[in-house]
This record gives structure tokens, sequence and C-alpha cells, in this order.
């Protein structure tokens, strides 16, 4: 009785059919750890959005001024806070909702809860008074206004005796 050759026999992950699924978990194992590793507070966050990009945000350069439209479908104004800093817009919220209904004996009560903070580098320079916020349908119109390039100025020379 020959023994058999286990190279032959077993399915190799190197020959093609099991090496790209085995790689791709391996990969996603570890991209699951060194996000861990980098930020510990997002596996158990469960109510915050703030690792999903949310709100989802549509930037626009206009000649004077950044418009900027986020997506916040359910948030009110007063759960809504818009800043400016040292050239980051920062767009943050929280909700803490309950709805309650009866009808015909039965009472349904629904929660929302849920905070989000997004920081949105701007490309340039920012007049730091004049931003405007305005909330419509869900939608989060910011308009930051750009700072004034300094103007090229000649500058005389006076004269000492």
């Amino acid at each position: 009785m020959a023994e058999k050759d286990l190279v032959t026999t077993t399915p190799s992950t190197r020959s093609g059919r099991l090496a790209e699924p085995i790689s791709w978990l391996r990969k996603e194992v570890d991209r699951v750890f060194d996000d861990l590793v980098r930020q510990p507070d997002r596996l158990f966050n469960f109510g915050s959005l703030r690792s999903a990009g949310f709100p989802l945000v549509e930037i626009k350069d206009k000649d004077d001024e950044y418009k900027i439209s986020a997506d916040v479908p359910g948030f009110q104004p007063d759960q809504i806070s818009v800043s400016v800093a040292d050239g980051v817009l920062v767009i943050s919220g929280e909700a803490d909702d309950t709805t309650k209904t009866e009808e015909d004996g039965l009472v349904i009560e629904e929660r929302h809860r849920g905070s989000f903070e997004r920081r949105i580098p701007l490309p340039g320079a920012v007049a730091g008074g004049g931003v405007k916020a305005r909330l419509k349908r869900g939608v989060l119109k910011v308009s930051v206004p750009k700072a004034k390039a300094p103007s090229a100025q000649t500058v005389p020379i006076e004269v000492e005796d």
C-alpha cells in the first residue's frame, strides 16, 4: 500500500480556487484589528453616527463663499450645532426623541437616539463672521464667506533729514 502524497490530495490555497477568499478574509480580519487599535471606542459606540461619515455633505467652492449642504434627516434646528474655527467647519448634532402612540389598546413607543460630528477642513481662509446656516426638509445649508485676499498696496517712502 503506497502512501498518498498529501500535497496532491489536500486542496491548496495557493492554487487559486481558495486563495482569493482566504486572502480576502485575512485582510478583512487584519483591517478590523487595525481599526480597533486606532479607534477602540468605535467597537461599542452603537448610538453614534460619527464613524459612518454622517452627515453626507456636498461642498461647492463659489467665488466669494463656500456652500455646504448636509443631509440631516430627522434632526431639528435645536439639535444641530454649526461652528467654524481654524479653517474647519464642524457640524454636530444629538437627538433623543421619543414618540408614543396608542391605538386600540396597543401602545407603540419609538425612540431615536444618536449623535454625529462631521469636521470639514475648508480649502482656503474664511471670514469668521457671516457664517449662515439654514435647515429645510432635512437638508442643512451652510454658507461660509471666504476671507478677502489682501490687495496690493503701494507704500510711499518717507524721507528723513
